[in-house]
C-alpha cells in the first residue's frame, strides 16, 4: 500500500511539473508577441497553443491560471485584424471559451472577466453579456489600476453601444485611474484622445486631480 500511494504521488508530482513546464513555454511565447507587438508567425502559434492545451490536460484540476494563457494565445492569432472580423472568429470564439473556463474556475477573478469583455469585443458582440462582464469585473477589482485601465480601454472603444450604467461605471473607472499618478492620468488622456473621448473624459473627472496633475487645461 505504502509502494502504491508513493508511486501515485510521484505521478501527480511529475504532472504537476510537466503542467508547469509547459506553462512556462507558453507565458515565454505570449510575453514575446507583446514585446514584438505583433501577431505571430502561425508555427510559434501552435506551438504555443500546444503547449497551453498541454498545461490544461496535465493539471488534475480546473486552472484558472493555465485556462486564461490559452484564451490569450487565441486572442493574440489575428492581433490586429479589425472588431467582428470574419476570419479572425473561430479563433476569438476559441478564447472567449478559454476565458469562460477560467472565469468557472477562479470566478472572484476579477482580470478574467475583463478578457471575457474583450474577447466579445474582438467579435462584436457588445451586447448584455459584454456589459455584464464590465461590471463584475468593476465590482470584484475596485481598486486595482490594471482593472480599471481595461475597463476604461474596453468601455471608451464600445462608448456608442453601452448604456447609461456602463458608460457611468467606464467613467469612474477613469475617475480612479487618473487619481493615481501623473503618469496614469496622462495615459488615460492619450487613451480618451484616440478615441476623440476627450471632452467627455475630462468633463468626467474631479477638478482638484485636473489641477493637481495639469490635465484638461488645467
Amino acid at each position: 500500500m505504502l509502494l502504491f500511494t508513493s508511486l501515485i504521488l510521484a505521478w501527480m508530482a511529475a504532472r504537476l511539473l510537466l503542467a508547469a513546464l509547459f506553462a512556462g513555454q507558453t507565458q515565454t511565447f505570449l510575453d514575446d508577441w507583446f514585446a514584438q507587438g505583433g501577431a505571430p508567425s502561425p508555427p510559434a502559434w501552435e506551438v504555443a497553443r500546444q503547449a497551453a492545451t498541454s498545461a490544461i490536460a496535465l493539471f488534475p484540476a480546473a486552472n484558472g491560471a493555465y485556462q486564461e494563457r490559452l484564451g490569450l494565445v487565441h486572442s493574440w492569432r489575428y492581433r490586429g485584424r479589425p472588431f467582428g472580423d470574419l476570419l479572425a472568429a473561430p479563433s476569438r470564439q476559441a478564447a472567449l471559451a478559454a476565458y469562460r473556463a477560467a472565469v468557472a474556475a477562479t470566478p472572484l477573478w476579477p482580470r478574467a472577466w475583463t478578457q471575457i469583455a474583450y474577447a466579445k469585443l474582438d467579435l462584436g458582440e457588445r451586447d448584455a453579456g459584454f456589459r455584464a462582464s464590465l461590471h463584475q469585473a468593476h465590482a470584484l477589482g475596485p481598486w486595482r489600476p490594471d482593472i480599471n485601465r481595461r475597463i476604461v480601454e474596453i468601455g471608451l472603444i464600445a462608448w456608442g453601444s453601452l448604456d447609461v450604467t456602463t458608460r457611468a461605471l467606464t467613467l469612474e473607472s477613469a475617475r480612479r485611474v487618473a487619481a493615481g499618478s501623473a503618469e496614469d492620468a496622462h495615459w488615460l488622456l492619450g487613451l480618451a484622445k484616440g478615441r476623440g473621448m476627450t471632452l467627455v473624459v475630462c468633463v468626467a473627472l474631479p477638478d482638484e486631480i485636473k489641477r493637481m496633475h495639469r490635465i484638461c487645461g488645467s
